[in-house]
């Protein structure tokens, strides 16, 4: 299982380490190295994505543009390439990072319901 986080282009940290959005700090506003708001990049900087991810063992991984590709699915397209995509599809290879972000995005637009599959017949 991958277990990753984006790196963010401003300050380098991965998503998650940015503050929550408790005052005196914006929702995401990027810390910096020292813990505090980067204020190089003026303040109200927030997390940029890098299409970098880092996974729980310090590993950087350089995303493809795969990953655009998921996230610009809709949950129709998902669940048709869930069902009809060839054996060994690179999306739903597990020992790839490709697949724990298709089940988590597919996951979050609503997954498989009645209607859907319905309608991938």
């Amino acid at each position: 299982m991958f277990e990753m986080k984006e790196i963010c282009d401003n300050c380098g940290l991965t998503f998650g380490s940015h503050h929550g959005g408790t005052s005196p700090y914006p929702r995401n506003c990027c810390p910096g190295h020292e813990g505090h708001m980067d204020w190089d990049n003026g303040p109200g900087t927030v997390f940029k994505p890098t299409g970098k991810m880092k996974t729980k063992d310090g590993e950087t991984v350089y995303l493809d543009s795969a990953f655009e590709d998921i996230y610009s699915m809709s949950q129709l397209e998902m669940a048709k390439m869930s069902r009809f995509s060839p054996t060994g599809h690179k999306y739903f290879d597990k020992t790839k990072p490709y697949w724990e972000i298709f089940k988590a995005r597919f996951e979050k637009l609503g997954g498989f319901t009645s209607e859907i599959s319905k309608e991938i017949r």
